[in-house]
């Protein structure tokens, strides 16, 4: 049974697609600045000079100076 003219490019339940997949993507990028955040204040707890301080400040920096 046909309802109406469906929009180009979109099925009957095209908004419901549609609303499913930005909740999904809304949901996978705030799981990725989280994972990001909790690297930051990884960092913030190793003391200067350690090691495991340097590796993780020069892993991290770029990819959060890009999100930021």
């Amino acid at each position: 049974m046909k309802r109406g003219r469906v929009p180009e490019g979109e099925s009957e339940n095209g908004r419901f697609k549609y609303e499913r997949t930005t909740s999904i993507l809304k949901c996978c990028a705030r799981l990725a600045f989280g994972a990001i955040q909790a690297c930051w204040d990884f960092a913030d707890l190793v003391p200067v000079g350690h090691p495991l301080r340097l590796s993780t400040t020069i892993r991290f920096i770029p990819l959060g100076s890009l999100i930021m």
